[in-house]
């Protein structure tokens, strides 16, 4: 395995470094919002993809060290069944990874085989956390191993989109009524629950409760192979948490865009893996409204002008004003399915 410390003037420069012989092709597979990744054929013939990690200037962490981590702890035992990439070489300093290309097609909508395949993937996350070395994998980007915790990243979000909402007043509209009225009742339900549960907000989760998770998981981060199965990308966030946010994920990322049937049928074919956790239910339904509303803080990073400039280093190159109108739709849904989720009863 290859890992070179000398930094390339350019990222094609690393790539053709990495890949030990030129490069004859390279070219981006689709504009993302986050890392690069490139399609690349070498000289010799081979199909490689290429991943570009923002300057760690801009972004501090270590998604790079924990996405090779990740791949390479999941490529080491029989217990993980589905498709991932295979870590071929990487450049720290460069911020910049090669990986085998896996063939397939934007996953597209989701389908009951698409969710059921989801829920066997939590499945597997929950039997690789079982292996010795797993406990040498850090927290998920962002874990949110306790209730508070959860409710402490929602406020810092909510901050830092204040310091920027006096420009922008369809912003600042959102978080001053129907953000601050959504987070005011639901952090007061997950109260009540976990009280009545007899369960601290501050404590971490019982030993074996945690499991690894990818903390960005759906079919947004998956390929449809040409077989119909999928394969899963991106494990830059990879880490420990509570398999409620593993979950919920699915059922909130506004790229899943589920519908209520859909919702109900992937809880039912999900939960039960974790029907050995005495609180899973309970920390489900107290927290799955303020996870809406942390991904509502998330979809408005485009407010934010140094992420939208990584935005638009990845790839976008929509309009910045059409883009923060389109965000403060999704939020607005967001924040709506928060609500709904207030008085849903899953388990």
């Amino acid at each position: 395995m290859i890992r070179l410390l000398a930094k390339p003037r350019d990222p094609l420069a690393s790539i053709e470094h990495l890949a030990g012989e030129p490069v004859v092709q390279c070219a981006p597979v689709r504009p993302s919002g986050n890392s690069r990744v490139w399609r690349v054929v070498t000289r010799s013939g081979r199909v490689l993809a290429a991943k570009i990690y923002p300057d760690s200037m801009a972004d501090p962490r270590p998604r790079l060290a924990r996405e090779v981590a990740a791949l390479r702890f999941l490529a080491g035992g029989s217990d993980w069944p589905f498709d991932i990439p295979s870590v071929l070489a990487f450049d720290e300093d460069a911020g910049v990874g090669l990986y085998s290309w896996l063939d397939g097609s934007g996953a597209g909508p989701a389908t009951d085989r698409d969710l059921e395949q989801l829920a066997l993937a939590i499945g597997a996350f929950t039997q690789v956390s079982r292996r010795a070395a797993a406990h040498t994998l850090t927290e998920a980007a962002e874990a949110t191993l306790t209730a508070q915790e959860l409710i402490t990243q929602i406020r810092r979000r909510e901050a830092a989109l204040l310091a920027v909402a006096a420009g922008e007043p369809p912003l600042a509209d959102l978080l001053r009524y129907d953000f601050a009225e959504a987070l005011e009742s639901g952090s007061r339900a997950l109260e009540r629950r976990y009280a009545a549960a007899g369960l601290s907000l501050t404590e971490d989760l019982p030993p074996g409760a945690a499991v690894l998770s990818p903390s960005d998981f759906g079919l947004h981060n998956c390929l449809r192979r040409p077989d119909g199965r999928l394969a899963f990308l991106d494990f830059e966030y990879f880490g420990w948490d509570d398999p409620v946010r593993l979950v919920t994920d699915v059922i909130c990322h506004p790229a899943m865009a589920l519908d209520a049937d859909q919702r109900s049928r992937f809880l039912a074919v999900s939960a039960p893996v974790f029907q050995a956790d005495p609180t899973f239910a309970v920390r489900l339904e107290a927290m799955a409204p303020l996870i809406a509303l942390r991904w509502a803080m998330i979809v408005l990073n485009e407010f934010i002008p140094a992420h939208w400039r990584r935005r638009v280093e990845a790839g976008l190159s929509e309009p910045w004003a059409d883009a923060k109108a389109r965000q403060i739709h999704k939020a607005r849904t967001l924040i709506a399915l928060g609500r709904s989720f207030q008085t849903t009863r899953w388990t």
